[in-house]
């Protein structure tokens, strides 16, 4: 199994819609290693407990939680797991977790994916959930069974194996004595769990067979139960057999008749006579459109559109208008060029400090330059519009931007007009083919009379069929009443062959789990001492490991063959026995299933955390989602699991808004 992804919505801490992608990716660089690590970082109250505790819950629901809690108690949590916003805004109604995974069974891989969504309606609360498999429904499976169908991928009692936090890891090192939390993790991974749940239902099912007494009366209520069934089935084979039949077939008979006269009616036209009232409706609004259309267009006629229909002397006139106001503006431009050069001419005269070549000089260049402005040849063209500029402006506005828009509405009421037009005539066409309502109304009436008959013969046939059904569920009561009379007298004053078969099995029982525990024993004893080898601190420290197959009594022993009492081992060394034992576990279960971690390493020293860094995390799986603290993989540590990490995400939680994001990096990098 590979967890490819988990999404939440409205989720505890994370609002809206948030999705990890949780599948390792291949390494940089293609030199053979592994990079299993996808790493969570957050501080205390970010949610990673949170993300945790959702794998659990979207995979088994109510079984996620331990002990055995109601079903009110269990909707009570899911709605306190509905996101609450801290800035005011509105709560949402529902919530949900998805988790998607690769399962490969039999050389083929498929992708499934488990919805489990929540939601509040009229202060009650439905959850649902779907399965699918390579995108489409699970419906393979019924869905009632989906849940035994997840339970069968990742069984509840074995999860804790697999997903399991600091809580747990901690409960196993502190059990020095009693040896309880390890005993129930070998008992869970044997199955021993449902051995023992097997032997107890056995036993009050015994309970149960020795607390019924047989009834005296058996025999009276076997003969009641004959005769009713026998009265009942005269009854069944009258309905079945005639009753039924000749209503069916009446009704069949009348069916054809009144077939007969629709079809009658449809050939004379009857259906347009239906649609009459209809038809004239439209009639009226068509004919009302075609007057709109008509009032629009007379109105378009009479003022824009007419200057749209001469282009040619429109554009004609445009530029002949814009020549004028060109002519103009010389004009005006000459005018004050003359003007000009005669008051310079007047002023030179007057003066006596220029001598007169000064002068002549200053008049020649004068000259020149005002020269193109006198001799323009445009200033003598004719002005033939006498027009203001405010005038011109108008007139080339209606021309180039009024008449257009005008002649589009007229093309468009147009359009609209005989649209309408067509469909007025068409119209008018179906009022045409409506029937004489004298000729077809005997046939009306015919019709009218055949579907009541009809009508009442149906409704008897409803009856005759529920009676029927009614008789059928009362003959399989008796038949039960029979059934079990005569297992009474079958039973009376023996032993059944259920409880001969319980004898049996208990003592088959205890074998089973005298052998299983043997055979699964040896091969624990073995992993948990390897995995304890490979990540405590000190070397040579244990050799060997034992487990007791009737206590679960778990003990180590020096290379000399020497009882080590956990009692005298420190709390970091109790902590690395406790995940060498679950890694051991998960080894011993055969499971390929994904390890989820929620903060390992919180009470160990320096050099076992880099040993869990170098030799736990990077084989504990083929996937290892690792929940860290700051604190717990910091700077160093992270350089050395950085080999082994496939990617990472920083929770951060945001106070003002009380929800936690996700950024695709770890709290320094």
């Amino acid at each position: 199994m590979l967890l490819k992804s988990v999404s939440f919505r409205d989720y505890c801490l994370y609002a809206g819609e948030q999705s990890f992608d949780l599948s390792p990716r291949k390494p940089k660089e293609d030199n053979g290693s592994k990079t299993p690590v996808v790493l969570f970082g957050g501080k205390n109250g970010a949610g990673k407990t949170t993300l945790l505790d959702a794998l659990r819950l979207g995979l088994y629901g109510k079984q996620s939680f331990e002990g055995t809690i109601s079903e009110a108690q269990y909707r009570d949590e899911l709605k306190s797991r509905i996101h609450i916003p801290r800035n005011g805004s509105e709560k949402p109604s529902s919530s949900s977790i998805s988790i998607e995974f690769d399962l490969s069974s039999q050389g083929e891989t498929n992708t499934y994916k488990i919805d489990r969504t929540w939601q509040i309606r009229d202060d009650k609360l439905d959850e649902r959930l779907r399965v699918t498999k390579n995108e489409r429904l699970l419906d393979e499976i019924d869905a009632q069974h989906w849940p035994t169908f997840i339970a069968e991928i990742v069984p509840e009692r074995l999860s804790q194996l697999f997903f399991f936090d600091g809580e747990k890891i901690k409960n196993i090192a502190e059990d020095v004595t009693s040896n309880q939390s390890i005993a129930t993790s070998i008992r869970t991974l044997l199955g021993l769990d449902v051995v023992e749940r097997l032997r107890t239902d056995l036993g009050i099912f015994m309970n149960r067979r020795l607390d019924h007494k047989n009834s005296t009366d058996a025999s009276a209520q076997l003969e009641e139960a004959n005769k009713n069934i026998e009265n009942l089935e005269s009854q069944i084979a009258k309905l079945k057999e005639r009753d039924l039949p000749e209503l069916r077939t009446k009704i069949a008979a009348h069916n054809n008749e009144v077939q007969k006269a629709e079809n009658k009616l449809k050939e004379s036209g009857w259906a347009f006579a239906s649609e009459r009232e209809g038809n004239r409706a439209k009639e009226k609004i068509y004919e009302t459109r075609i007057s709109d259309s008509e009032r629009d267009l007379r109105s378009e006629a009479e003022y824009d559109f007419p200057f749209s229909l001469c282009p040619k002397i429109a554009n004609r006139l445009i530029e002949q208008i814009e020549k004028d106001a060109e002519t103009r503006k010389l004009n005006e431009l000459q005018n004050e060029v003359l003007t000009i050069e005669t008051t310079l001419q007047s002023e030179l005269k007057g003066r006596q400090d220029l001598n007169q070549t000064s002068l002549e000089a200053f008049k020649e260049i004068l000259g020149t330059v005002l020269k193109p402005y006198k001799d323009d040849e445009r200033v003598s063209q004719t002005i033939v519009h006498q027009l203001t500029s405010s005038i011109s402006n108008r007139i080339i506005r209606i021309f180039r931007e009024v008449a257009p828009r005008s002649a589009s509405r007229v093309d468009h009421l147009t359009t609209k007009y005989e649209n309408n037009l067509a469909k007025l005539a068409q119209v008018r066409k179906e009022l045409e083919r409506v029937p004489d309502e004298e000729l077809v109304q005997p046939t009306v009436k015919l019709l009218s009379k055949l579907n009541q008959e009809v009508g009442k013969m149906q409704e008897k046939l409803n009856e005759l069929e529920s009676s029927l059904s009614k008789l059928e569920y009362s003959q399989k009561e008796f038949e039960r009443k029979k059934l079990a009379a005569e297992k009474i007298i079958l039973d009376e004053g023996k032993i059944t062959q259920k409880t001969e078969f319980i004898k049996k099995l208990r003592p088959a029982l205890q074998e089973y789990e005298t052998e299983i525990t043997k055979l699964k024993i040896a091969s624990l004893e073995a992993a948990v001492a390897d995995c304890f080898k490979r990540i405590i601190r000190k070397q040579k420290f244990a050799e060997r490991v034992s487990v007791d197959p009737e206590t679960f009594e778990t003990n180590l022993y020096d290379r000399h063959n020497n009882l080590i009492p956990r009692s005298d081992l420190s709390s970091g060394e109790k902590q690395i026995f406790a995940i060498a034992m679950l890694w051991g576990l998960a080894k011993t279960s055969g499971r390929p299933l994904p390890v989820v971690i929620d903060t390992p390493l919180g009470r160990l020293d320096s050099e076992h955390r880099k040993n869990l860094i170098n030799n736990y995390f990077p084989d504990a799986a083929h996937q290892v989602i690792m929940l860290s603290t700051d604190t717990e993989v910091d700077e160093e540590l992270y350089k050395d699991l950085e080999p082994h990490l496939s990617h990472c995400f920083h929770l951060v939680y945001d106070a003002e808004t009380g929800r936690t994001k996700a950024e695709n990096n770890y709290f320094w990098k």
